[in-house]
């Protein structure tokens, strides 16, 4: 247990000192940006919030799918269990026209319903100093995780709310594209959750967080696990957490991991069959090796 909060808790900590200084940076440039455009700040700003994160899905699949396609980068790619069945042909393409419409459509529609209803800081107004940003980034980093991992678990376990994340688990092979693939009700509820906490400060943290927590989707389904790279180890990419979420992925009678740091699978004991399955292969299940130490299961 030791290690396992002390990994979250170095993890929360690099998230909120990043994050932070991003949102810092960041404030000049897109609060000019969004008010260049013309229309209302509002608007103009959620157009830009949700234009980022819907070419950042996209585009970051499409890398991925490159990745795969000609062979690239192959030293990251977790195995493949050849008993396991490829996606169905045209899922990415239905996948990528789904988030579009999400994204530009509903999500935006339901944020400008959730600016009208509650009052937050003005849009140019000054960014939050760093003794603001930092304990929220870190709130949010652990809130986040305990309410996705609470989501997922009874989107699994509680039998009449499986049909919620059926369409996201259509792909039964890791792939960037399925990171923002689910059924409408679930992202609307992550939607309407992210955006009232997010924008309190400011709303270019907003933005900071979609681009984070998108980034890190990405590559947590994207089946590559960049373990050994130089930008992982200096902690900006997700390995242990692309390598776990992989194997919920590819295992479907497996019990979890629900979450993406091993915390609260570690508390519950849903992370149970993931250390079993790295016992299997003979290596380390002591989870301060997984997390850091230990090599991916490359192909």
């Amino acid at each position: 247990m030791s290690s396992v909060l002390f990994w979250g808790a170095v993890a929360s900590v690099r998230v909120g000192i990043l994050a932070s200084i991003a949102a810092q940076v960041a404030h000049p440039f897109v609060v000019d940006f969004a008010t260049s455009l013309g229309s209302d700040e509002m608007t103009a700003f959620f157009g830009l919030c949700f234009s980022v994160h819907t070419a950042m899905v996209i585009l970051g699949s499409v890398f991925f799918w490159v990745l795969d396609t000609f062979g690239l980068l192959q030293q990251y790619k977790l195995r493949r269990d050849p008993a396991t069945p490829e996606n169905a042909p045209g899922l990415m393409g239905r996948a990528m026209l789904f988030i579009a419409a999400y994204h530009m459509i509903l999500r935006f529609a339901i944020c400008r319903v959730l600016w009208a209803l509650w009052p937050y800081p003005s849009f140019d107004g000054p960014s939050p100093d760093f003794s603001r940003l930092f304990p929220h980034f870190v709130v949010t980093y652990w809130a986040s995780e305990l309410f996705k991992y609470v989501f997922h678990y009874v989107q699994h376990e509680v039998t009449w709310l499986r049909w919620m994340h059926r369409p996201h688990h259509e792909f039964v092979q890791s792939q960037a594209a399925a990171s923002e693939y689910s059924d409408m009700a679930e992202l609307s509820v992550f939607t309407v959750l992210s955006f009232l906490h997010t924008v309190q400060l400011h709303p270019v943290v907003h933005l900071v967080t979609i681009v984070w927590k998108v980034s890190e989707n990405l590559e947590v389904h994207s089946g590559y696990c960049f373990r050994g790279s130089w930008l992982n180890r200096l902690g900006l990419l997700h390995s242990a957490r692309t390598e776990m979420h992989d194997f919920h992925h590819t295992h479907p009678g497996s019990r979890g991991p629900y979450g993406k740091p091993l915390l609260f699978d570690y508390i519950f004991h849903t992370a149970d069959d993931w250390v079993t399955f790295l016992a299997k292969e003979g290596r380390d299940p002591m989870l301060s090796r997984v997390m850091q130490s230990e090599k991916c299961s490359m192909g």
